[in-house]
């Protein structure tokens, strides 16, 4: 699940590798009311789709969250994604992706995000893998209830790895870094990493550690 509570979306955790051509994906919806000396309300709705055929492989993200305590929002976010890669060649992929999203805990009226660039495949086989990315990127913000308006152009660079560990252990980890252009020291930082052990064929272990920093937040 994305942490909405971060400035960058971990859409790479959301891809999967797909040997034959079609659709793959998954829906999570939720709702809870508990109402007793407060109402509780809380929905969410998590939709995740990637369409392969050929070189082609088009991901559709959605994921909406709403925590209201009576009248108050608690927690109220989040984003659509659409990202479009094509494979060029064995080690380069070509890609685009436009992103809208908010979260008016963090004063983030809207967000809108556009970019594209190359992925680079370093490594990939049945139990290791690398990725890089280095995408351009356009950004308009509006934040503080519509009273400021924020234009940006930064790059967004991404390495995605995961390492096979013998037959029971699984590394994962996945880093994001989004300077802008024009002033490097504003800058979003968002890293993932976990490990997986299988104890059984059904049964299984994972730690994760997740690191989350925006220099200048809304």
């Amino acid at each position: 699940m994305p942490n909405l509570l971060a400035q960058v979306i971990n859409t790479e955790q959301k891809r999967t590798i797909q040997d034959t051509d079609g659709w793959v994906g998954a829906a999570d919806l939720g709702f809870g009311l508990t109402k007793n000396t407060r109402t509780i309300l809380q929905t969410s709705s998590r939709i995740s789709a990637q369409y392969h055929k050929k070189r082609h492989t088009l991901l559709l993200l959605n994921d909406l969250n709403l925590l209201k305590v009576d009248s108050n929002s608690v927690q109220n976010s989040g984003f659509q994604h659409v990202r479009y890669a094509y494979q060029l060649r064995k080690f380069l992929i070509p890609e685009a992706f436009v992103q809208a999203q908010y979260n008016q805990v963090w004063k983030l009226d809207f967000r809108f995000l556009a970019g594209a660039g190359p992925r680079f495949q370093l490594l990939k086989n049945d139990s290791n893998r690398i990725f890089m990315g280095v995408l351009g990127m356009y950004e308009f913000e509006k934040v503080d209830a519509g009273q400021r308006y924020n234009r940006n152009f930064r790059v967004s660079a991404y390495l995605s790895m995961g390492f096979g560990i013998g037959k029971r252990l699984t590394f994962e980890s996945i880093t994001y870094f989004q300077p802008m252009i024009r002033r490097p020291r504003d800058f979003r930082l968002s890293s993932e990493s976990s490990l997986r052990a299988s104890i059984t064929k059904h049964l299984g272990f994972k730690t994760s550690f997740q690191l989350n920093f925006d220099s200048r937040p809304p």
